[in-house]
């Protein structure tokens, strides 16, 4: 019998990357493409795991408030579910009855080629799973958290929290580390599209590459843009908004190249210059950049139709992915 289902969605950062680590506010989109998890409770002694769409077959583990995860099965890497052990071990779950856990990542994959698209699936896993292991106990740390704790861990404690922040409340929020999360409302008369690259990117090692590097004066141009982007949102005037966005696309080029941190390759940079030819347009890659997906915005859907006709002919896909106004979901249990 399933006892506890949940599920939380996907992210896109439409301004503030990088800068959110220095205290700026960030602008981020739930997306509908969700985690999902189910745990069911089994007549035997020890507990198993499968990851439809990550990884074939189930894995039988012992679990313990002190020992962690102890695995009974060969994994294929030794840190195959190194993010599931970190939200087990801090959720100090313990069990008589064995569990049988369902970890779906399947919709943060293409369905083709299977790459992963880079729609923040580890912070979306981490958020949904955390919500279903508080949910079978009683517990002293909510599940937000666990989640945020977890996850943070996961990325050797470089993230902002962003990404979970925002599979926690869904919708569009601003972001600022130490500072609730603020719900903000999607601009009326603004559209947008989320182009794929079809290069995966590893946002921890991205970080890890940008805390060797000396800050250079565009980071505290990023910083500043971040904030005239957060102001320009919820003013209300979208061709202000664009226009702040340009600017702020533009220092984030010259981060990206006093930094050596590529947020441009993988054909960004190519359709970052194609949208000058569409002065009503703005394109950028989203979070870590170096691959994995972009965003278009304009005042038109006839802008963005046009836009991404070149999107495609320079190899991009683009995702039929919209906002998701919804946060994590928790069906069953009584998390804390």
């Amino acid at each position: 019998m399933t006892i506890v289902e949940t599920s939380a969605p996907g992210k896109a950062v439409i301004a503030g990357e990088y800068a959110v680590l220095a205290g700026a506010p960030a602008i981020c989109m739930a997306l509908n493409r969700r985690a999902r998890v189910a745990i069911r409770e089994v007549e035997k002694s020890s507990h198993c795991i499968s990851a439809p769409g990550y990884l074939d077959g189930r894995f039988r583990f012992s679990g313990s408030p002190d020992k962690g995860v102890v695995w009974l099965d060969d994994l294929p890497c030794a840190d195959s579910f190194a993010l599931f052990e970190l939200v087990w071990k801090q959720s100090g779950i313990a069990r008589q009855n064995g569990l049988s856990i369902t970890l779906d990542t399947a919709e943060f994959f293409d369905a083709k080629s299977g790459s992963k698209l880079g729609l923040g699936s580890s912070a979306a896993l981490a958020t949904a799973l955390a919500a279903a292991l508080t949910g079978l106990q009683s517990c002293s740390t909510s599940f937000e958290a666990l989640a945020a704790s977890a996850h943070r861990e996961f990325q050797h404690g470089r993230g902002s929290g962003l990404d979970i922040a925002t599979a926690i409340h869904g919708g569009v929020i601003e972001f600022e580390a130490g500072v609730l999360a603020a719900s903000l409302p999607w601009p009326k008369g603004l559209f947008y599209r989320l182009l794929w690259s079809g290069k995966a990117v590893s946002t921890p090692r991205q970080l890890e590459h940008l805390a060797q590097k000396t800050s250079q004066p565009s980071h505290d141009r990023l910083v500043a843009l971040s904030r005239d982007v957060s102001t320009a949102w919820k003013a209300g005037n979208n061709a202000h908004l664009l226009a702040e966005m340009r600017r702020y696309t533009q220092v984030l080029q010259a981060f990206s190249v006093d930094h050596e941190l590529g947020i441009f390759e993988a054909g960004h940079q190519e359709l970052a210059d194609k949208a000058k030819a569409h002065p009503k347009t703005v394109y950028k890659p989203c979070g870590a950049g170096g691959g994995d997906i972009g965003i278009v915005l304009a005042e038109s859907m006839r802008d963005i139709d046009r836009f991404t006709t070149d999107a495609v002919a320079s190899g991009f896909v683009p995702l039929d992915i919209s906002l998701d106004a919804d946060g994590v979901r928790i069906k069953g249990g009584s998390p804390c």
